[in-house]
Protein backbone atom coordinates (compact mmCIF):
# COMPACT_ATOMS: atom_id res chain seq x y z
CA UNK A 1 0.00 0.00 0.00
CA UNK A 2 3.04 2.25 0.69
CA UNK A 3 4.61 1.58 -2.47
CA UNK A 4 1.72 2.35 -4.51
CA UNK A 5 1.02 5.69 -2.29
CA UNK A 6 4.91 7.01 -3.32
CA UNK A 7 4.03 5.67 -6.89
CA UNK A 8 0.47 7.78 -7.09
CA UNK A 9 2.60 11.13 -5.42
CA UNK A 10 5.66 11.06 -7.79
CA UNK A 11 3.40 10.41 -10.59
CA UNK A 12 1.41 13.61 -10.09
CA UNK A 13 4.04 15.45 -9.44
CA UNK A 14 6.11 14.33 -12.54
CA UNK A 15 3.27 15.55 -14.63
CA UNK A 16 2.72 19.39 -12.86
CA UNK A 17 3.79 22.14 -14.66
CA UNK A 18 3.41 26.16 -13.58
CA UNK A 19 0.61 27.22 -15.84
CA UNK A 20 0.51 30.35 -17.94
CA UNK A 21 -1.12 32.71 -14.87
CA UNK A 22 1.54 30.83 -12.51
CA UNK A 23 4.75 32.16 -14.54
CA UNK A 24 2.70 35.44 -15.11
CA UNK A 25 2.45 36.19 -11.04
CA UNK A 26 6.07 34.64 -10.13
CA UNK A 27 7.72 36.89 -12.58
CA UNK A 28 5.33 39.94 -12.04
CA UNK A 29 6.99 39.48 -8.03
CA UNK A 30 9.51 39.10 -9.30
CA UNK A 31 10.39 42.26 -11.33
CA UNK A 32 8.54 44.35 -8.80
CA UNK A 33 10.67 42.69 -6.25
CA UNK A 34 14.17 43.96 -8.02
CA UNK A 35 15.28 47.48 -6.83
CA UNK A 36 18.19 47.39 -9.55
CA UNK A 37 15.96 46.71 -12.15
CA UNK A 38 13.26 49.21 -11.52
CA UNK A 39 16.48 51.84 -10.99
CA UNK A 40 17.74 50.90 -14.05
CA UNK A 41 14.30 51.52 -15.65
CA UNK A 42 13.82 55.08 -14.32
CA UNK A 43 17.14 56.28 -15.02
CA UNK A 44 17.12 54.60 -19.04
CA UNK A 45 14.41 56.73 -20.26
CA UNK A 46 12.50 53.68 -21.34
CA UNK A 47 8.75 55.05 -21.91
CA UNK A 48 6.70 54.25 -19.00
CA UNK A 49 2.97 54.82 -20.74
CA UNK A 50 1.32 51.66 -21.54
CA UNK A 51 0.49 51.88 -25.17
CA UNK A 52 4.17 52.50 -26.42
CA UNK A 53 5.14 48.77 -27.31
CA UNK A 54 1.65 48.08 -28.17
CA UNK A 55 3.03 47.27 -32.03
CA UNK A 56 5.77 46.00 -31.30
CA UNK A 57 6.47 42.84 -33.45
CA UNK A 58 6.66 39.11 -31.86
CA UNK A 59 10.09 38.15 -33.43
CA UNK A 60 9.30 35.70 -36.58
CA UNK A 61 5.53 35.58 -36.04
CA UNK A 62 4.75 38.43 -38.09
CA UNK A 63 2.41 40.04 -35.11
CA UNK A 64 2.35 42.23 -32.43
CA UNK A 65 3.13 40.30 -28.65
CA UNK A 66 0.44 41.60 -27.81
CA UNK A 67 -2.12 41.00 -30.26
CA UNK A 68 -0.41 37.35 -30.72
CA UNK A 69 -1.79 36.82 -27.03
CA UNK A 70 -5.17 37.99 -27.22
CA UNK A 71 -6.35 37.23 -30.47
CA UNK A 72 -6.32 33.41 -31.40
CA UNK A 73 -7.11 34.47 -35.15
CA UNK A 74 -4.20 36.87 -35.76
CA UNK A 75 -2.45 34.54 -33.65
CA UNK A 76 -2.18 31.53 -35.92
CA UNK A 77 -4.59 29.31 -33.43
CA UNK A 78 -1.90 29.43 -31.19
CA UNK A 79 -3.92 28.49 -27.90
CA UNK A 80 -2.15 31.41 -25.68
CA UNK A 81 -5.69 33.55 -26.54
CA UNK A 82 -7.64 30.78 -25.02
CA UNK A 83 -5.86 31.39 -21.59
CA UNK A 84 -7.35 34.89 -21.53
CA UNK A 85 -4.03 36.99 -20.71
CA UNK A 86 -4.98 40.33 -20.81
CA UNK A 87 -2.65 43.79 -20.64
CA UNK A 88 -4.04 46.55 -18.05
CA UNK A 89 -2.84 49.50 -16.96
CA UNK A 90 0.90 48.64 -15.73
CA UNK A 91 4.18 50.22 -17.55
CA UNK A 92 4.70 48.90 -20.84
CA UNK A 93 7.88 47.63 -19.73
CA UNK A 94 6.50 45.36 -17.37
CA UNK A 95 3.87 44.27 -19.86
CA UNK A 96 6.65 43.32 -22.24
CA UNK A 97 8.38 41.38 -19.83
CA UNK A 98 5.09 39.48 -18.99
CA UNK A 99 4.35 39.20 -22.79
CA UNK A 100 7.69 37.43 -23.25
CA UNK A 101 7.05 34.58 -20.36
CA UNK A 102 3.41 34.31 -21.64
CA UNK A 103 5.02 33.50 -25.35
CA UNK A 104 7.49 30.92 -24.30
CA UNK A 105 4.58 28.94 -24.61
CA UNK A 106 3.51 29.45 -27.69
CA UNK A 107 3.38 27.39 -31.26
CA UNK A 108 5.66 27.84 -33.76
CA UNK A 109 4.85 30.09 -36.90
CA UNK A 110 2.05 28.15 -38.72
CA UNK A 111 2.62 25.34 -36.56
CA UNK A 112 1.10 21.88 -38.51
CA UNK A 113 0.03 20.45 -35.27
CA UNK A 114 -0.54 22.12 -31.43
CA UNK A 115 2.50 19.67 -30.46
CA UNK A 116 5.05 22.18 -32.36
CA UNK A 117 6.08 24.83 -30.01
CA UNK A 118 9.03 26.49 -28.18
CA UNK A 119 7.41 24.44 -25.58
CA UNK A 120 9.39 21.57 -27.08
CA UNK A 121 12.61 22.76 -25.16
CA UNK A 122 11.89 23.17 -21.71
CA UNK A 123 13.25 20.00 -20.93
CA UNK A 124 16.34 20.49 -18.75
CA UNK A 125 17.84 17.36 -19.58
CA UNK A 126 20.98 16.66 -17.59
CA UNK A 127 21.02 12.91 -18.36
CA UNK A 128 22.40 13.55 -21.28
CA UNK A 129 24.48 16.49 -20.84
CA UNK A 130 22.13 18.66 -21.62
CA UNK A 131 22.33 18.11 -25.30
CA UNK A 132 18.50 18.49 -26.22
CA UNK A 133 15.68 15.68 -25.84
CA UNK A 134 14.20 15.94 -29.43
CA UNK A 135 16.88 15.86 -31.64
CA UNK A 136 15.52 14.22 -34.73
CA UNK A 137 13.52 17.40 -34.37
CA UNK A 138 15.98 20.18 -33.85
CA UNK A 139 15.45 20.51 -30.52
CA UNK A 140 17.11 21.92 -27.94
CA UNK A 141 17.81 21.47 -23.98
CA UNK A 142 16.41 24.11 -21.96
CA UNK A 143 19.75 25.85 -20.41
CA UNK A 144 21.15 25.83 -23.61
CA UNK A 145 17.82 27.01 -25.31
CA UNK A 146 17.83 30.16 -22.70
CA UNK A 147 21.51 30.80 -23.46
CA UNK A 148 22.54 30.45 -26.94
CA UNK A 149 20.44 28.68 -29.22
CA UNK A 150 20.57 29.93 -32.93
CA UNK A 151 17.07 29.38 -33.69
CA UNK A 152 15.87 31.55 -30.39
CA UNK A 153 15.32 34.55 -30.71
CA UNK A 154 14.86 35.83 -27.07
CA UNK A 155 18.09 33.53 -25.55
CA UNK A 156 20.25 35.42 -23.28
CA UNK A 157 22.91 36.46 -25.90
CA UNK A 158 20.30 37.69 -28.01
CA UNK A 159 19.51 40.10 -25.17
CA UNK A 160 22.17 41.31 -24.33
CA UNK A 161 22.69 42.83 -28.11
CA UNK A 162 19.09 44.13 -27.58
CA UNK A 163 20.36 45.85 -24.53
CA UNK A 164 23.27 47.29 -26.33
CA UNK A 165 21.36 48.53 -29.61
CA UNK A 166 18.58 49.55 -27.18
CA UNK A 167 20.82 52.38 -26.23
CA UNK A 168 23.72 53.25 -29.12
CA UNK A 169 20.96 52.24 -32.00
CA UNK A 170 20.83 56.12 -34.18
CA UNK A 171 17.20 56.36 -34.65
CA UNK A 172 14.77 56.49 -31.33
CA UNK A 173 12.27 54.11 -32.98
CA UNK A 174 15.03 51.63 -33.21
CA UNK A 175 16.25 52.23 -29.53
CA UNK A 176 12.68 51.51 -28.63
CA UNK A 177 12.59 48.44 -30.86
CA UNK A 178 15.34 47.01 -29.51
CA UNK A 179 14.50 47.91 -25.62
CA UNK A 180 11.13 46.20 -26.16
CA UNK A 181 12.64 43.00 -27.81
CA UNK A 182 15.14 43.08 -24.75
CA UNK A 183 12.54 43.32 -21.59
CA UNK A 184 10.11 40.00 -23.61
CA UNK A 185 13.54 38.20 -23.74
CA UNK A 186 13.76 38.92 -20.03
CA UNK A 187 10.52 37.36 -19.81
CA UNK A 188 11.17 34.28 -22.03
CA UNK A 189 14.52 33.45 -19.91
CA UNK A 190 12.33 33.94 -16.68
CA UNK A 191 9.95 31.69 -17.96
CA UNK A 192 12.49 29.03 -18.38
CA UNK A 193 14.19 29.96 -14.73
CA UNK A 194 10.85 28.89 -13.69
CA UNK A 195 9.90 25.45 -15.88
CA UNK A 196 13.80 24.56 -14.23
CA UNK A 197 12.47 23.83 -10.93
CA UNK A 198 9.28 21.89 -11.96
CA UNK A 199 10.07 17.96 -12.04
CA UNK A 200 8.68 17.23 -15.29
CA UNK A 201 10.64 19.46 -16.86
CA UNK A 202 14.05 17.56 -16.14
CA UNK A 203 13.05 15.16 -18.68
CA UNK A 204 11.20 14.76 -21.20
CA UNK A 205 7.46 14.17 -19.53
CA UNK A 206 4.72 15.40 -21.60
CA UNK A 207 2.36 17.13 -18.77
CA UNK A 208 -0.39 18.85 -20.89
CA UNK A 209 -2.87 18.33 -18.89
CA UNK A 210 -1.04 17.61 -15.00
CA UNK A 211 -0.75 20.46 -13.34
CA UNK A 212 -0.34 20.44 -9.27
CA UNK A 213 0.22 24.03 -8.82
CA UNK A 214 -3.13 24.86 -10.92
CA UNK A 215 -4.43 27.01 -7.51
CA UNK A 216 -1.59 28.86 -7.53
CA UNK A 217 -2.01 31.20 -10.68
Amino acid sequence: MKKITIIAILTTLMLSAWEINTHRAIDRKAVENSTNLIKFIENSNIPLDNNYYNNEKFEGYGISYIQYIEDDKKGEGNGVAQWGQTFGDKPSWQNMIEAGSILEDALWPNALFAGDGRFNNHFADPQINYRGLWLWKGMSSALLWAWDRFDNQYDYMNALEYFKDGFVSKQLDERRRYQAKMLVSVGHILHLMNDMNVPAHTRDDAHPNGDAFRSLG
